[in-house]
């Protein structure tokens, strides 16, 4: 009977390791996974970074930091009208427009049509480099978008993005 309790017991503790490394395995998938968007893509910096961040983002003064006061500018703006007039400034200031999808998805609905065009440009152009993960509201925007134009070269980049979603 001795032997069928120690046997129990190696079988909890060997069970026991494996959801530890399970877990652990979890938590750095989910940390990789933060990281990579970090690097790839103008999002947020998560708040687990951005103490590193402040000691290695750009010059004040520099043209990257501007971007990056401009990117800041447009998350911050509330409602249609000034997140519409945060587009046009940054647009105006000829930035790179930002890989953040949750950005570009707004940026969809600015009446702009030129403006429209480029995010939808930008956006197939971020298919390209990785997958996109806003794809529900994306579709949503290509629906409404191909309804409400009769801009041909926006419905050809809005089939060329769904056929990447």
């Amino acid at each position: 009977m001795g032997s069928d309790n120690s046997e129990k017991s190696w079988e909890d503790l060997k069970n026991s390791q494996k959801a530890a490394k399970s877990n652990r395995d979890r938590q750095d998938a989910k940390y990789k996974r933060r990281l990579d968007k970090l690097f790839t893509s103008d999002a947020e910096v998560p708040d687990e970074f951005k103490d590193m961040m402040g000691e290695i983002g750009p010059e004040e003064g520099s043209e990257e930091a501007e971007r990056r006061d401009a990117i800041q500018k447009l998350r911050d703006a509330d409602g249609f009208r000034e997140f519409a007039k945060a587009v046009n400034n940054f647009v105006t200031l000829d930035f790179a427009f930002p890989d953040d999808e949750n950005l570009l998805v707004r940026m969809l609905d600015h009446p702009d049509n030129d403006i429209v065009a480029q995010t939808l440009e930008h956006l197939v152009n971020l298919s390209d480099r990785r997958d996109l993960e806003r794809i529900t509201p994306l579709k949503s925007r290509l629906s409404t978008i191909r309804t409400m134009t009769d801009d041909s070269r926006i419905r050809e980049l809005a089939d060329t993005l769904e056929e990447r979603l």
